[in-house]
C-alpha cells in the first residue's frame, strides 16, 4: 500500500484541517481515504514536510512495526497566510491498522535534542533497520534558534540524526566533499553492495534559503552519497551525461537506482522531454536517461508531483496566469529494454535486472508510464 500524505489541495488547506491521507492498494488497484481509528490523534494537514518508513518499538502493540514518520512542513491559511508546523521536536507517526490501508492511527511523540523547532523543504531517510533517521537540508523561520547554525549554507558540515526509540536527536559532524545545504531537493537511503554500509543519497534542489511557496536557483544534479557509519560525503562524477538542474521533483529508489521524475529549472523553466524521467546509479553516482515507451494519462511533467511505489501523484502546471494544481495519478512500470513481453505474456519487472543494466544513455532500460485511473 502506498500512502499519500498531505500536500496542497484545491479546497484551501487551513491549518486546522486534519492531515489528508489517501491509500493506494497496488494489488487491488484500489484508491481509498482511510478512516481514523478511535484512538488516533488528529494532526493538521501540511505540505513540504518529509517522511520515511521507520520501526518504532514504543507504539501500542509492543513489537516493532512499520510506520511512517512525518516531520515539519507548513500549511496554507486563508488569505495567503502560512502556518508553520512543529519541526523535529515533535514526531508524527502514522500506524497502518489494516493491510489494505482502510484504517490508520496517528501518534504524536515529543523528541529532544539540538534541532530546529520548525523546518520545511528538508529530506529524511531511515537506516539501522528503521531505528535511526537522518535529516539533511531544509529551511527554518528567522526566529528559530537553529537559524544561526544554518545561515552559511555552503559551510554546513553536519546532519541531524534521530535515535527513534530514545526519541533523541543529535547533530553529527560530516566530512568529505560535502554538498551545500539544500532545499526542495531529493534524498534517499540504501545499503551499499561493496562496503555493506548504509548511505544517504541526495541531489538537486536549491542552495538558497527559501521561504514557503517560493523557490531559488536550481542546483546541479550531481549526486552526493553520505556513508551513515563514517558520516563522510562522496561526490558523484561530473563527466558523462548530466541532467539539467531542477527542484521540486519526485524521486524513488528502485534496486540500486534512484528514479527521478519531473521538476523545473530556474524561474519555472521546463525540463527537456528526454530528461523527464532519469536514473542515478547509486553505486557509481552516474546518471543515465530512461526510455519511455508510451505517454502518461496526463501532464508529461508535473512539477511538485510525488513519486512512491511507482505512483506519480499530483503536481502543478505553470502558465502566464500563475501556478495551478493538476489531477494526476500515473504508474511507472518496468519493461524489458526492447519493450517486449516474455514468452508467457508477462513483463519482467525484476528490480535486479533494472539495477544491473548498462550505465549507457537512452535505450539501456525502459519504463512504461500507464494509468489505472483517468
Amino acid at each position: 500500500t502506498v500512502y499519500v500524505l498531505g500536500g496542497m489541495g484545491t479546497g484551501g488547506d487551513a491549518a486546522d484541517q486534519v492531515m489528508t491521507v489517501a491509500a493506494i492498494s497496488l494489488p487491488d488497484r484500489r484508491l481509498c481515504i482511510p478512516k481514523l481509528s478511535p484512538a488516533s490523534a488528529r494532526p493538521p494537514t501540511r505540505m513540504r514536510h518529509a517522511s520515511c518508513i521507520v520501526n518504532p518499538g514504543f507504539l501500542p502493540g509492543g513489537s516493532d512495526q512499520h510506520c511512517i514518520l512525518v516531520t515539519g512542513g507548513y500549511a496554507r491559511r486563508p488569505g495567503n497566510g502560512v502556518s508553520i508546523m512543529p519541526g523535529l521536536q515533535q514526531l508524527l507517526l502514522l500506524q497502518p491498522m489494516s493491510g489494505n490501508g482502510s484504517e490508520i492511527c496517528w501518534h504524536g511523540v515529543d523528541a529532544s535534542g539540538p534541532v530546529p523547532e520548525a523546518i520545511y523543504h528538508h529530506q529524511c531517510g531511515s537506516f539501522a533497520r528503521g531505528k535511526r533517521v537522518v535529516v539533511f537540508g531544509g529551511d527554518v523561520p528567522d526566529d528559530d534558534p537553529e537559524i544561526f547554525a544554518l545561515r552559511e549554507r555552503s559551510m554546513i558540515a553536519f546532519v541531524y540524526v534521530l535515535d527513534l526509540d530514545r526519541r533523541v536527536w543529535d547533530k553529527l559532524v560530516t566530512t568529505g566533499p560535502q554538498p551545500s545545504w539544500r532545499s526542495l531537493h531529493i534524498g534517499v537511503t540504501y545499503m551499499g553492495l561493496a562496503d555493506r554500509h548504509e548511505h544517504f543519497i541526495m541531489m538537486g534542489g536549491t542552495s538558497e534559503q527559501t521561504d514557503p511557496f517560493s523557490g531559488g536557483e536550481a542546483a546541479a544534479m550531481v549526486g552526493y552519497s553520505l556513508d551513515l557509519e563514517t558520516f563522510r560525503w562522496q561526490k558523484g562524477r561530473s563527466d558523462g551525461f548530466q541532467p539539467v538542474p531542477r527542484l521540486r521533483f519526485g524521486g524513488e529508489r528502485l534496486g540500486r537506482n534512484l528514479i527521478v521524475y519531473g521538476g523545473y529549472c530556474d524561474e519555472g523553466a521546463g525540463i527537456p522531454e528526454d530528461q523527464t524521467i532519469i536514473a542515478l546509479n547509486l553505486a557509481t553516482l552516474r546518471w543515465r536517461r530512461v526510455a519511455v515507451l508510451n505517454k502518461p494519462a496526463s501532464h508529461a511533467n508535473a512539477p511538485g508531483a510525488g513519486l512512491r511505489g511507482g505512483c506519480i501523484v499530483g503536481g502543478v502546471q505553470m502558465g502566464v496566469l500563475g501556478v495551478r494544481l493538476v489531477k494526476k495519478l500515473d504508474f511507472l512500470c518496468l519493461t524489458p529494454p526492447d519493450g517486449k513481453s516474455n514468452a508467457d505474456g508477462t513483463e519482467d519487472e525484476d528490480e535486479e535486472a533494472f539495477a544491473e543494466s548498462s550505465d549507457s544513455d537512452a535505450g539501456a532500460i525502459a519504463c512504461k508510464v500507464g494509468s489505472w485511473y483517468k
